[in-house]
């Protein structure tokens, strides 16, 4: 492989879990600098930095996205060339051009009033603005890019180890899907992704793919030991768990 970033085996375990962690992607100074950012545009939403009497809300989901200067010095070399060792040399048509940074949920004290779980919602399906194939040209990856300090529990986001494959098979057999009959038929259809979405067969309800989720009641640590702690191996290999995005 002509890599220069990532190693053979951080690439093979892209391709076999679904995602990749990539140490030191910018300078913690640039991310810090971006945290400030941010929290110019939570005060003007009433919560201020240095005044946790203002934190009045759970969640704020900051649904927009920016390409002010600020980020730019974390759109470096390295990351840039660490998603060129996944999607392939010069396949990234945007790659020296400006990017985007968006759609930040910042969790002040969502779920802290109950014991931590796997929850049910707000799993998300990524590509809501294009039509899904399995050779989709629009999107090679999703970034999930850590600008603070995130331990287990402490609100990291959770990735479904493996679940791209189980996407890739309905896409196989469901060309140009539409993501929301898509994302309930295939969750519905699988049993291991039915019990982590809630979604059954047959279910015609919403499936919002940017809801916030909750853990089902009556529940706490039976699905960290059934979803996180268990691997459940199917019968082509392909390995499903809840994994923790910690920084």
């Amino acid at each position: 492989m002509d890599l220069k970033v990532l190693s053979e085996e951080q690439v093979e375990q892209f391709i076999d879990r679904g995602y990749v962690r990539l140490e030191e992607a910018f300078p913690r100074e640039c991310a810090m600098a971006a945290q400030d950012f941010l929290w110019e545009r939570l005060a003007e939403r009433g919560a201020h930095k240095d005044d946790p009497s203002t934190w009045t809300e759970p969640m704020i989901h900051i649904r927009e996205a920016y390409n002010d200067p600020v980020f730019e010095p974390c759109n470096t070399e390295r990351l840039k060339d660490a998603i060129e060792d996944l999607v392939g040399r010069g396949r990234w048509k945007g790659r020296d051009g400006r990017v985007s940074w968006g759609w930040w949920p910042v969790n002040f004290s969502k779920g802290g009033n109950a014991p931590w779980d796997v929850p049910t919602g707000g799993w998300h399906w990524d590509g809501i603005q294009f039509r899904h194939s399995i050779d989709s040209p629009d999107q090679g990856l999703l970034l999930l890019c850590m600008f603070s300090d995130t331990g287990s529990r402490g609100g990291a986001t959770l990735v479904a180890e493996g679940s791209h494959r189980i996407v890739a098979r309905y896409l196989v057999d469901h060309p140009d899907s539409e993501i929301g009959p898509a994302v309930r038929a295939c969750s519905g259809g699988h049993p291991w992704l039915s019990e982590l979405t809630g979604i059954t067969s047959g279910d015609t309800g919403p499936a919002d793919i940017y809801a916030e989720g909750e853990a089902p009641a009556n529940e706490t640590g039976d699905r960290i030991e059934r979803l996180m702690e268990t691997t459940t191996v199917e019968e082509d290999g392909t390995r499903l768990r809840v994994a923790e995005a910690v920084s």
